[in-house]
Parts: structure tokens; sequence; C-alpha cells
């Protein structure tokens, strides 16, 4: 996989690259404007930025109105562990007043990345909704499985 290390800039730089490389491709297409809606690749959209012209939108604020927009109060944020330690998805959660449901422990965020790299990738979506389910016990509902369109 092309995941760097977390807190390690320079370890990303092949990761900010293929995205870097595919928008070019896209903005030379004569594209407009890109729309970035992956999860972790929120985490590095400054990096991925970084020399491109055309206009990228993000997921993250769109995203945390329709929870608000649909009732949500609270919100996991499942993906990578980048994803699950960053503060950029709580953070445009928060902002827009829905409480974020952390991923406490180790364990949890192996756990969850298991499910996202065993069963999403090999499109058992029915296993990896019972186990993000699983995961989700009450009184711990969440309005929005961020960033894993695939279980909604």
């Amino acid at each position: 996989m092309l995941r760097g290390v977390e807190g390690d800039g320079l370890s990303w730089r092949k990761y900010d690259q293929v995205f870097r490389d595919a928008i070019w491709r896209l903005e030379i297409a004569g594209a407009d404007f890109v729309i970035m809606a992956s999860t972790t690749p929120q985490m590095r959209l400054s990096a991925i930025r970084d020399g491109l012209d055309i206009p990228i939108v993000s997921i993250l604020d769109a995203t945390a109105r329709a929870v608000v927009r649909n009732g949500g109060k609270r919100a996991l944020v499942p993906g990578t562990p980048v994803a699950m330690r960053g503060s950029v998805y709580p953070q445009a959660l928060r902002d827009c007043g829905v409480d974020v449901l952390s991923v406490d422990t180790e364990d949890d965020i192996t756990a969850l990345e298991t499910v996202i790299d065993n069963e999403l990738y090999r499109g058992e979506i029915d296993a990896a909704r019972k186990h993000f389910d699983g995961f989700l016990t009450s009184p711990h509902r969440c309005a929005v499985r961020f960033g894993l369109p695939s279980l909604h």
C-alpha cells in the first residue's frame, strides 16, 4: 500500500504524488475542478494540492452539513488509522455541531482497519456492515459512517 507513516510527511511522498499526477491529468484533459471523495486523502489534501492550479473540493464540510441536515447528532469516522487518529474529520464535524465518537483504543483502530482492508476490499459489504454496526453499540449510534459510502 502507498500509505505513509503517521507523523512522517516524507513517507507520504509517493501517496501524494499518485493523487497529484491523477489530478494533473484531469486538469490537462479540461476538468474545471476535482472532487476528493475518499477518506485518507482528506488528511493529505494540503500536500496533494501543492503545485496544482485546479480547485479541489473536499467532502468534509458538505458531509458534516449533511449529517446536521439529516438530524444527526453523532458521527464515527472509520477509515485508515491516519484518518481515525487525525483531527481533520472531527474538527469539520464539531464545526457543524456534531459530536464525534472516538475510536478509543489501538485494538479498535486495528479491528476497523482490518474490516476495511479485508472485507471491504474483497467486496464483502454485508460482513463489513455487521462489523461496523457491532462496533456502534447503544448508546453510541452514529449519524454517518464517514468515508465509507459502500456501507450506507
